[in-house]
């Protein structure tokens, strides 16, 4: 049986979702301070408050997504690298594909959205040809692992194996990875119920 307290323990982690929606003097300090909270229940909090403040303040809320990716949670983890996928800038490129190499060794099957959310983050952030080659010859090395097959049939095709020769491949439409992650992850929430 729930008494009070687990109610609020519930609300928490709605009331930072919600936080993403809105703009507001105080909501970016709120969602800072509750990605860093611990203790028991509050990975969802956690977890909530990054992709809130990815949607609030965009590329801006690169540092905090960096910093959870940091924590040893692999689940609040999986949630920096999805804001990053919507919102970050370039910085975190090393960190989320240290990241992928981590989730592809660990093969679990409900591990899908955070493999297609970090290469929507990595694919965005290869205008370099250098790191574009490198990212397309991991590709294509680890493509069984990935499983992602229709992100790259909608997103990026020529990463694919079979493909242009890794220095010839172009970058993917940033535009169209970030409307892809949006439709998922950064969508608008539906209304509370009355």
């Amino acid at each position: 049986m729930l008494d009070e307290s687990d109610d609020l323990v519930f609300a928490k982690p709605v009331i930072a979702a919600r936080l993403g929606d809105c703009a507001g003097a105080h909501g970016d300090a709120a969602l800072r301070r509750a990605i860093r909270v611990s203790g028991p229940g509050s990975r969802d909090v956690r977890c909530a408050s990054l992709l809130a403040l990815a949607k609030r303040i965009g590329p801006l809320a690169t540092p905090d997504l960096v910093d959870g990716l940091t924590t040893p949670d692999g689940v609040v983890k999986d949630y920096a690298v999805h804001g990053l996928a919507g919102a970050g800038d370039d910085r975190a490129f090393e960190q989320v594909l240290r990241h992928l190499r981590s989730v592809l060794r660990r093969k679990r099957p409900s591990q899908s959205q955070v493999v297609a959310s970090a290469l929507s983050y990595l694919a965005r952030h290869v205008s370099d040809r250098a790191r574009r080659s490198d990212l397309v010859a991991f590709v294509r090395r680890h493509w069984d692992a990935l499983d992602q097959a229709e992100w790259f049939a909608e997103l990026w095709p020529d990463a694919a194996p079979g493909g242009p020769d890794p220095d010839e491949v172009r970058a993917p439409s940033d535009a169209a990875i970030q409307e892809w992650v949006r439709r998922g992850l950064f969508g608008p929430l539906p209304p509370p119920p009355p």
